[in-house]
C-alpha cells in the first residue's frame, strides 16, 4: 500500500580495520599440547561430529592480540588455549 515501508541496501561502505597476523606453527603446537577438546566447556567437534571436524578448534589468546598491541614472541603452552567458537 500507500504506507508501506521501504527498505534501501548496497550502499557502498568503506571499512578500515587492523588485522592481527597469527602463526600456524604456534597454533599447531598448542594444540599439539592441549589437544582439540574445548579447554573451557569440553566440547570435542570429532566426538561431536565425526572425523571431518576433528581438527575444527580455535586457538584463543589468553591476552588478547588487540590489548598487546605490538608484535611479541608467543609461547604456545602459556599464551594459547584450544576453544570452541561458543566458548570463544
Amino acid at each position: 500500500g500507500v504506507n508501506s515501508p521501504k527498505f534501501f541496501e548496497g550502499k557502498k561502505l568503506t571499512v578500515t580495520v587492523n588485522g592481527y597476523e597469527r602463526c600456524p606453527k604456534a597454533r599447531a603446537e598448542c594444540i599439539a599440547i592441549y589437544g582439540t577438546r574445548c579447554y573451557v566447556c569440553g566440547m570435542s567437534f570429532e566426538h561431536t561430529y565425526g572425523s571431518f571436524a576433528k581438527d575444527f578448534i580455535h586457538v584463543h589468546h589468553i591476552e588478547p592480540l588487540n590489548t598487546i598491541g605490538e608484535e611479541y614472541e608467543v609461547d604456545p603452552k602459556e599464551d594459547l588455549r584450544p576453544v570452541c567458537p561458543n566458548c570463544h
